[in-house]
């Protein structure tokens, strides 16, 4: 017969069950099924990282979204969203929604300015978007923003060439930066 109650301790059992997950996440689905208390500690592993890529997925995370707790969404590390799947509005929820994201993908048609309130919340430590789209197309862009004050990665989407010397002086100046590079829909060019 087998024992019905564990036999380690529950902060013991839970360590374990984590670093099951973490050292293998594909198995997270599985340990899903080991008990009810498994579910509850691993469950949110298994969604750290949203990826908006479609309109489906979008309908679908967003409703997962509003179904899960609060401490589910804190486990949230990692959110990019696609262009042309999300509006501004919805993506605002979702960042609300998920307060310890680290890692944030903004296309051009989602980074606006109506976001850098919330963002500058955040202590985000990789950033891929257009700074004009998000600063406004009319803004240089404030580098001195509470957003920017823990990245250390940075892609620069369309709009701001490597060779723009002003630019490149500017965000030498962000205290966390490691490196960034600009992406544009012809080339990739790298800074450390």
């Amino acid at each position: 017969m087998m024992a019905t109650t564990p036999s380690l301790p529950t902060e013991l059992e839970r360590a374990i069950f984590e670093l099951a997950a973490n050292t293998s996440p594909s198995t997270i689905p599985t340990l899903l099924r080991v008990a009810q208390r498994v579910r509850i500690w691993l469950e949110p592993l298994l969604y750290r990282v949203l990826v908006f890529d479609n309109f489906k997925s979008g309908l679908n995370l967003r409703e997962a979204i509003e179904a899960k707790s609060a401490h589910f969404l804190s486990a949230v590390r990692h959110v990019n969203f696609v262009q042309g799947v999300i509006t501004t509005s919805d993506a605002k929820s979702i960042l609300e929604s998920c307060p310890g994201i680290v890692n944030l993908g903004l296309p051009w048609d989602v980074a606006d300015p109506s976001l850098l309130p919330l963002l500058g919340t955040m202590c985000l430590q990789r950033l891929s978007a257009n700074l004009l789209e998000l600063f406004g197309q009319h803004s240089a862009g404030d580098l001195k923003h509470p957003l920017f004050r823990s990245v250390t990665h940075i892609g620069l989407i369309d709009g701001i060439e490597a060779g723009d010397v002003v630019w490149m002086k500017r965000l030498s100046t962000l205290p966390a930066l490691r490196t960034w590079c600009s992406l544009t829909r012809t080339k990739r060019i790298y800074q450390s």
